[in-house]
């Protein structure tokens, strides 16, 4: 959908858009080609010249990669047309914490993962500190709420961070295709299944475990948390790949290949002890 759309462009909405399509100009290439019936698409000279302009700069940022210019160009309720393109540069990311106020509350636990890399796990007092580098490698980041609650918190823990320059924030994602509700909620309504340990877990019985953890140094109350914070992070994954293939379905005329989204997994093969362990490996914590 990245490359047939033509909504980020100064004076073209849906209804000029979809007059573009109907004329035969379907995506970038076929604009800059000024392949389509110019005078029955109703754009002006002045227009066509400033989009044909503008489409040109947008194409070779993406030819390059270069996500950063694309999530300039973009609004970030559109972002989620990169995915398809650099679902490679793509991490999914959910944390958990002392609280809901960043001001009062701390980052606890936080999950990373990536289908490149598998899962990651940084943990409060073990690794926490190695995420700014874990994540500073990745052009797209998706959550769940996260332009709300995840981002904010992780800013203010880490003064220095870089985040992916794109963003694709599940919770707006899914209302498009008629999903809505906490992240749990709208996992059952598409069929997902969690781990029966942490299936029916709160975001409040989360924040118990950790301090479980922390007073009474209970390792299966982490391993809990840290399953509990994977079950969500893997989970976006599967959510997305859902949202994207719904969204092609209203664009098939378009003639998106959306096999090229690819298949998601579930969360049941993750370890979260092993995870924990190789996380002290890591930082020389016995």
């Amino acid at each position: 959908m990245l490359l047939h759309t033509f909504q980020h462009l100064q004076g073209i909405g849906p209804t000029r858009e979809r007059k573009l399509w109907s004329c035969g100009c379907k995506n970038w290439q076929d604009l800059l080609d000024a392949n389509f019936d110019i005078a029955l698409s109703g754009l002006s000279k002045g227009l066509l010249s400033y989009a044909q302009g503008e489409i040109k700069h947008h194409l070779e940022a993406y030819q390059e990669g270069n996500l950063a210019v694309l999530a300039k160009t973009f609004k970030a309720t559109d972002h989620w047309r990169f995915y398809r393109h650099y679902a490679e540069r793509t991490a999914f990311l959910d944390i958990e914490t002392t609280g809901t106020d960043p001001q009062s509350s701390i980052v606890t636990v936080v999950g990373l993962y990536s289908e490149e890399s598998g899962p990651q796990v940084f943990i409060d007092g073990i690794n926490i500190d190695r995420f700014p580098d874990a994540v500073a490698k990745y052009g797209i980041l998706v959550t769940f709420n996260g332009a709300s609650f995840d981002l904010p918190f992780l800013r203010r823990c880490f003064s220095d961070l870089k985040l992916p320059p794109a963003h694709i924030d599940c919770r707006w994602l899914a209302r498009r295709v008629n999903l809505s509700g906490p992240l749990k909620v709208v996992e059952r309504k598409i069929g997902i299944a969690r781990n029966p340990s942490v299936a029916d877990m709160t975001g409040a019985e989360a924040v118990t475990l950790w301090q479980r953890y922390i007073r009474q140094n209970d390792p299966e109350a982490l391993e809990l948390l840290v399953r509990y914070n994977l079950e969500d992070t893997v989970n976006l994954h599967r959510l997305l790949v859902y949202c994207l293939k719904k969204q092609f379905d209203k664009h098939k005329f378009l003639g998106i290949d959306d096999s090229s989204i690819g298949e998601s997994r579930s969360a049941y093969w993750i370890d979260a002890q092993e995870l924990i362990e190789g996380a002290k490996r890591d930082t020389g914590i016995s």
